[in-house]
C-alpha cells in the first residue's frame, strides 16, 4: 500500500509539473488513442520550427522559441516576434486564423509571414521541411503528459 501511495504521489507530481510546463489552459478533449492517431498527420506535413508562447491571449500568436536548424531559424524568426499574417491572411483577433491559414502544408512549400518585432513589421520567407523525429517525439510526449497523463493519474488516485 505504501508503494502505491508513493507511486501515485510521484505520478501526480509529474502530471502537475507537465501541465504547468506546457503553459496552455486549453486541454485536449479526445481520448489518448484518438490523439495519438491524430498526431500521425504531422509527420508528413511541412514543418517550420516555431514554438508558441501560449501564456498570452489566444488571439496573439507570439513566438516563444525557434528550433535550432529549423526553416524558421533560417528565415530569421526570433523569440518575441508576433505573427501578423501568413501568406497574406491576417492572424490578429482570430483564434483559429493560424490553423486555417496553414491549411495543408507540405514539405518544400514556401510560406511568407509578416511579424511584428519591436514595433516594426518584418517580412519573412521560409521553405518548409520535414519534421525531425526528435521534434515529433517531444511534441507528442509533451502533449500526452500535459493533456492526458494528468487526467489518468487523477483517476487512478481516486480509485
Amino acid at each position: 500500500m505504501k508503494r502505491f501511495t508513493v507511486l501515485s504521489a510521484a505520478l501526480l507530481g509529474l502530471a502537475i509539473a507537465g501541465s504547468a510546463l506546457a503553459g496552455s489552459s486549453e486541454k485536449c478533449t479526445q481520448d489518448a488513442q484518438a490523439c495519438l492517431n491524430g498526431f500521425t498527420k504531422y509527420q508528413s506535413k511541412g514543418w517550420l520550427g516555431l514554438e508558441y508562447d501560449k501564456s498570452h491571449d489566444a488571439t496573439v500568436h507570439m513566438i516563444k522559441g525557434v528550433v535550432t536548424g529549423s526553416p524558421a531559424e533560417a528565415a530569421g524568426f526570433k523569440a518575441g516576434d508576433v505573427l501578423v499574417s501568413l501568406n497574406g491572411v491576417s492572424l490578429t483577433g482570430d483564434k483559429e486564423a493560424l490553423k486555417t491559414a496553414k491549411g495543408e502544408w507540405s514539405v518544400g512549400q514556401s510560406v511568407s509571414y509578416v511579424v511584428s518585432r519591436k514595433g516594426k513589421e518584418v517580412k519573412l520567407q521560409a521553405k518548409l521541411a520535414a519534421m525531425p523525429e526528435a521534434v515529433f517525439a517531444r511534441m507528442v510526449g509533451d502533449h500526452m503528459v500535459s493533456d492526458h497523463m494528468a487526467a489518468a493519474t487523477a483517476s487512478a488516485v481516486t480509485k
